[in-house]
């Protein structure tokens, strides 16, 4: 990444992730001193960007952590799965289920069974195989309008990168 910076000196240039928070891995910048409160990961989430962001030492890197991980983006609107799956009706109506069931989306449980990737796997065993392409899809489909509202962590992330790149070097 450091490569990446020297390559693109320009200053209305910026960097940014889109890092899952599910699994991440023990190394990563301040994992070790930041405290989970599961009932409310947003604190822990901000603080492992900050940590990420400070380790790193670039002031054009906007670290972003997705709560819980990339597929979350797709519960704003599981409906848009029929786009890639024919056939899928009961399972996307138990992905909406799960959707209305949590106030908030992006709190969709991160264990290994309740993960957002792994709730739609259940429904849609073939994601698992298709997921780097049917997910993409899907997201671009879904739009960020959409997923912004649903998403308060990814409405956030996407206003600041916004907000710099307007507010120019």
């Amino acid at each position: 990444m450091v490569r990446t910076f020297r390559a693109n000196q320009r200053p209305n240039l910026l960097f940014t992730s889109l890092i899952d928070l599910y699994a991440l891995p023990n190394d990563f910048p301040g994992k070790n001193e930041c405290t989970r409160n599961p009932e409310n990961p947003r604190p822990y989430v901000e603080s492992l960007e900050r940590a990420f962001a400070d380790d790193l030492g670039k002031t054009r890197f906007v670290s972003h952590i997705q709560l819980h991980e990339f597929e979350t983006l797709i519960f704003s609107e599981p409906e848009s799965l029929q786009l890639s799956y024919e056939g899928i009706d009961a399972e996307v109506k138990n992905l909406q289920k799960i959707t209305s069931d949590h106030v908030d989306i992006e709190m969709i449980n991160d264990t290994p069974t309740g993960a957002p990737s792994r709730r739609i796997i259940q429904q849609i065993p073939r994601y698992e195989h298709d997921k780097t392409t049917v997910g993409p899809d899907v997201t671009e489909y879904i739009g960020m309008r959409t997923m912004m509202t649903a998403c308060q962590h990814f409405r956030d992330w996407i206003r600041l990168l916004t907000s710099r790149l307007l507010a120019g070097p």
